[in-house]
């Protein structure tokens, strides 16, 4: 990971924030403010998002959404901590607890987070496969579960700002209106046709009476 990213995310300090914030939630009137505020800033995020990288967010350069994932990647680190192995013999692994760790005997453990998991270039990864089928699953599993966060985190970036600048459609009151009644009309003799099969015609109204209805109602709003 890049020392200018790291220099520019005050992490321990967001979060920090982030935890106090949720810790001092003083009843529901305050939960819906302090709501409000987080939703607020993710607004901002957003829009620092594309003051910050051209073309965004369809047109992004490579480079500038590397960066932005990287950072994505930096998060997950935190959630995802390390998992510790026990190596009981070639390419063979059994998770255990940090606790259960053996000091003294470090070679025979492996930790793996999402440095590790990254470590590997993506030839190194795809060889990986072949020459330790098992260790290769694990850093995999690892690898998937990161790019899926960090995808999620983009498109949810993205959605953001979209909401944010997405533009009013013009539409007929009156037009919408009569459309909705169409609809409910049509739902209406669905409904009935439906009722009558399950709890007999005679608990029903026909439907020659249903339309008889619908008409007299449409006639009554010219």
């Amino acid at each position: 990971m890049s020392n200018s990213l790291i220099a520019t995310v005050d992490v321990e300090g967001v979060l920090e924030n982030l935890e106090n914030l949720a810790a001092s939630v003083e009843g529901l009137t305050d939960l819906g403010y302090k709501f409000a505020r987080v939703s607020g800033g993710l607004s901002d995020l957003a829009q620092a998002a594309a003051e910050r990288m051209p073309g965004f967010p369809d047109n992004v350069s490579e480079e500038d959404k590397a960066r932005v994932m990287e950072g994505f990647r930096l998060r997950k680190a935190e959630l995802f901590g390390d998992r510790w192995f026990l190596r009981t013999a070639q390419d063979t692994y059994t998770e255990v607890m940090p606790m259960d760790v053996n000091q003294q005997k470090p070679e025979n453990y492996l930790k793996v987070n999402v440095g590790y998991a990254f470590s590997y270039t993506q030839q190194q990864f795809g060889a990986l496969k072949q020459e330790q089928k098992n260790l290769h699953a694990i850093v995999g599993a690892v690898r998937t579960d990161v790019n899926k966060f960090t995808s999620n985190c983009w498109g949810k970036l993205v959605a953001t700002y979209k909401a944010l600048h997405r533009e009013p459609r013009e539409r007929s009151n009156n037009a919408t209106f009569f459309a909705y009644l169409d609809s409910t009309f049509e739902d209406m003799l669905k409904r009935r046709k439906t009722a009558s099969n399950r709890e007999g015609a005679a608990n029903v109204p026909s439907e020659e009476a249903l339309k008889a209805a619908i008409a007299a109602f449409r006639k009554k709003l010219g």
